[in-house]
């Protein structure tokens, strides 16, 4: 799942967060939730949350056994690993302002995820060393669990079909996108779970030539 393409993400809402995020967790509080309810709905809150300006792009067409997998209750012995990753400290860039409203992601997508009984990794604002051995470490996890779960947002801008996640010192005046900008896909490949692999992202999507290039 992810925002909506060519389009920015809202940083905040009439719900007081980002209107995906706001939507996932209000979901994942929930007692029962099946995969296929989580489509429909994270669709119709979101758009409720960001008065109809934001709306997620979610998967054209999935198996019926994807659709019927229970996010809560969770089943008995199931491992499920997630990860949770906020680019929001922009202080250091010129052209790119920080999102406070990302920063609250952290705590309210993991606690969500927590509560849907996820062992889940908080990174907020990652150094690229530090983001690479914890992608490194993740993906061990994610190998011995049944699911895997990755929750990514910051700044963002999608160029020729790929997306990719701004961090915080990032220019698109200085630096080349493809060298600096971190693909959604590498992130994405973290996730080696045996079961099922989730993605979900909520920053912008929107052309580099929009985001001060």
């Amino acid at each position: 799942m992810a925002s909506q393409p060519d389009q920015p993400a809202q940083d905040g809402g009439n719900s007081g967060g980002p209107p995906f995020s706001v939507a996932l967790a209000e979901l994942l509080d929930r007692p029962r939730l099946s995969f296929g309810d989580m489509l429909d709905e994270v669709v119709r809150l979101t758009e409720g949350n960001s008065r109809g300006r934001q709306r997620p792009e979610v998967p054209a067409a999935v198996e019926s056994a994807l659709l019927n997998w229970q996010i809560r209750p969770p089943a008995e012995g199931e491992k499920r690993v997630a990860l949770v990753l906020v680019f929001a400290d922009y202080s250091r860039n010129e052209s790119l302002l920080p999102l406070p409203g990302a920063r609250s992601d952290l705590d309210r997508v993991a606690s969500a995820f927590e509560q849907a009984g996820f062992a889940t990794m908080r990174i907020l604002d990652p150094s690229p060393l530090y983001l690479k051995a914890v992608l490194a470490g993740f993906e061990k996890r994610s190998a011995q669990a049944d699911v895997a779960v990755l929750y990514a947002t910051g700044h963002g801008v999608e160029a020729d079909r790929t997306i990719f996640l701004l961090p915080g010192d990032f220019s698109l005046r200085e630096e080349k996108l493809a060298m600096s900008g971190i693909r959604l896909s590498v992130l994405a490949g973290a996730l080696k779970a045996r079961n099922l692999n989730l993605v979900f992202y909520g920053g912008c999507r929107t052309p580099p030539s929009e985001n001060g290039s």
